[in-house]
């Protein structure tokens, strides 16, 4: 059993997806959804997963406090009964910040852990603190630290929240906290002395035009700073005095007191060329339009996109050919992705061992020099990785670090795994190691969006760019989850 891949498919999957649908702006039921239920099942599968791993002992562990929330939460559900001193109950509470002025702006919703003994508590934050418990008594090689998510940073002058029911039967309740930012910029708790309450009903867009669909996504799109007009009386003039390109709408965005300036052009990405691109760019430049977003129902084809992310700098590119997205998030491209770049620089020492029981089967293999190994080194018995592959798993750069020198030693009997694959089978090996290495660190744009949605409802935008690996142009993509009306994010 992988247990990192376990660890990551009952634990860490199930905390994201909480963790993205809390931040949601939804009205849920505070005691009654399926939210509460999620979370339940996740304490349940969070405190027994030492167990199954063999390691009993770290369920009775009582030095995290956070772990020992978890396991008595788990076992109130399971037994409906505990000690007095382990009573506790789940409940949702929509945060929501406000203002002096009488402003507000949603949160997120936070399920509450309240508990006899330890008081109160947020259930991401106690559950997270928990896993990282978990996977640090069992070295686990798992890096995780996600941050609990929030809404966007925009305040209105009510509180609204959408009701749905796609996470309860139905809405019966509603449990809302007010916080404000003290001198230091910390949340506080405290009471509005007047606030105005709306739901809202689920968000839609009736029609089956394409255009109109795109205009109306776009108009829940752009942030506060910044100004939409659509078909507006202007054209992009092209590089001759008689080549005109209309233009879908014109985006104004004030930064630092000047005005930003971005069209947008609804097209058919099969129509255009590399010529057609650099023609658009010349003609935003001749009318002071900085930055250009194509919009099309298809694919752009690749050397395009790849155009897009090496040489046209202000060019951005979206694919949306479903009718079912929220809104377009155009701040998206406003993302530097940091790509790291690992190297082997040289290999100064390497010795494997085995034990005294499969000397055979690595008999042939005596004197052959590292270039011979091949891609037989496993971690996990599934998947096979070369030598360079394992030593660049094993790199750990301080913050800063681009270059360094490792040294790893692993006995055969150690708890850490890893096999050889030799003549079909898996054998536990040792390695010791020394060898150098470097890394190159590049923050990259992500000019290109398409949008898919699954079955579950969850709206994926896939990030794009191209990057120059040795000499090829590799594509990097990076999936962004995102929820109705808000501008929740998560990484997959």
């Amino acid at each position: 059993m992988h247990l990192g891949l376990k660890f990551a498919t009952d634990i860490i999957r199930p905390w994201e997806r909480l963790n993205l649908e809390l931040a949601n702006q939804h009205s849920i039921d505070s005691d009654v959804s399926d939210f509460i239920s999620n979370a339940a099942s996740l304490a349940v599968k969070l405190s027994h997963f030492a167990e199954a791993a063999g390691r009993k002992d770290i369920r009775t562990n009582k030095k995290s406090i956070a772990f020992n929330i978890i396991v008595d939460i788990a076992d109130a559900l399971k037994h409906n009964d505990v000690n007095t001193d382990r009573n506790n109950r789940l409940y949702i509470s929509s945060l929501f910040e406000g203002t002096e002025e009488g402003m507000f702006r949603f949160i997120r919703n936070s399920i509450k852990v309240q508990h006899s003994k330890y008081g109160l508590f947020d259930f991401l934050q106690v559950s997270k603190e928990a896993a990282n418990f978990v996977f640090t008594n069992l070295n686990l090689i798992v890096f995780w630290d996600p941050p609990i998510l929030e809404a966007p940073f925009i305040f209105t002058d009510k509180v609204f929240l959408g009701i749905y029911f796609t996470h309860q039967i139905t809405w019966t309740g509603l449990n809302i906290q007010f916080f404000k930012r003290d001198n230091l910029g910390k949340l506080i708790h405290y009471d509005p002395p007047s606030w105005l309450f709306e739901l809202r009903s689920p968000l839609s867009i009736n029609t089956e035009n394409y255009p109109d669909y795109i205009i109306e996504l776009l108009k829940r799109s752009i942030n506060t700073n910044s100004t939409i007009t659509f078909n507006p009386d202007m054209k992009l003039s092209g590089f001759n005095s008689d080549t005109n390109y209309s233009i879908d709408a014109l985006i104004k965005e004030t930064i630092e007191s000047i005005e930003v300036r971005t069209s947008v052009q609804i097209i058919d990405s099969e129509q255009i060329n590399l010529d057609y691109i650099q023609e658009l760019q010349i003609a935003a430049q001749k009318t002071n339009v900085k930055n250009l977003i194509l919009i099309s129902r298809k694919e752009f084809a690749k050397e395009i996109k790849e155009a897009v992310c090496t040489r046209f700098a202000n060019i951005y590119l979206i694919s949306i050919d479903k009718f079912d997205g929220e809104n377009i998030p155009i701040d998206f491209f406003k993302i530097k992705y940091l790509h790291t770049n690992t190297k082997l620089k040289a290999i100064h020492k390497f010795a494997m061992g085995v034990l005294k029981e499969d000397e055979a089967l690595f008999e042939a293999m005596k004197g052959k020099p590292l270039s011979e190994l091949g891609n037989n080194f496993s971690l996990d018995k599934v998947n096979l990785i070369s030598l360079t592959a394992f030593c660049i798993n094993h790199v750990r750069p301080k913050s800063g670090q681009t270059d360094g020198r490792t040294t790893l030693n692993y006995k055969p009997r150690d708890k850490t795994t890893i096999y050889y694959k030799v003549n079909g089978a898996f054998v536990k090996i040792g390695i010791e190691i020394d060898f150098e290495w470097e890394t190159e660190n590049l923050n990259l744009r992500m000019p290109i969006l398409s949008f898919d949605k699954t079955h579950l409802g969850v709206s994926i935008w896939n990030l794009k760019s191209f990057i120059n690996i040795e000499e090829q142009l590799q594509e990097l993509q990076v999936q962004v989850t995102k929820y109705g009306d808000t501008s929740a994010v998560g990484m997959i």
